[in-house]
């Protein structure tokens, strides 16, 4: 496939967990490979956030999935509404990377998605290696942002506001919000103005 030349679909896969800005900037540069954007919700089997004691009696958070796939389905509905030809998957992680390319085929086809001229786009080599040889192409796409889902999960659970957080956003909504987050996060005045100017907004003294 030339750099010009589009697939029928492209796929990303992702866990959602919840939608943020890095997977809006994913699904962004993916739609340069394919028509018709398929997305993988990946390990929806995880369990959901819990709180345990270590083994010396510290509280310790174990962070894994915080809505269920019906939930994360919606958001991503919700977020990627405007996208031609949309269609959602749970992709169950089995672990098995040898044989997860082949996985990814048969769990679409379970939910009426067939992967037939199909590009995986994606940031994680590891999910790459998975593929090679599928008859899947892959395609890099560049992680570009600063907040990614993992430090979300970390904080929503922490503050115990999911629901709140993590309300059915557009993209838009979802970029600004995490924008407005970045900024706040500074540690100074200074640090505060540099980052709204590297964001690309306009700063009225």
């Amino acid at each position: 496939m030339n750099s010009t030349e589009k697939r029928k679909q492209v796929l990303v896969i992702g866990r959602f967990q919840p939608v943020c800005g890095n997977h809006v900037d994913m699904v962004e540069q993916a739609r340069e490979y394919g028509e018709d954007l398929i997305v993988g919700i990946g390990r929806p089997n995880y369990a959901r956030a819990r709180e345990v004691l270590d083994a010396k009696g510290f509280l310790e958070y174990q962070v894994k999935n915080l809505f269920s796939y019906e939930r994360t389905k919606e958001l991503v509905e919700h977020a990627f509404a405007g996208e031609k030809g949309i269609a959602v998957v749970p992709i169950y992680d089995i672990f098995d990377p040898d044989n997860y390319a082949s996985h990814v085929k048969n769990e679409a086809a379970k939910a009426g998605v067939h992967l037939d001229d199909c590009v995986l786009a994606g940031e994680n080599f590891d999910t790459w290696k998975c593929f090679e040889g599928s008859g899947i192409e892959v395609r890099l796409v560049q992680d570009r942002t600063k907040y990614h889902a993992t430090q979300i999960r970390e904080e929503i659970y922490r503050t115990g506001k999911s629901e709140q957080l993590a309300a059915p956003l557009t993209p838009k909504e979802i970029k600004r919000v995490q924008d407005a987050n970045y900024i706040l996060g500074q540690e100074s005045a200074h640090d505060m103005r540099e980052a709204i100017l590297k964001l690309g907004y306009e700063i009225i003294d």
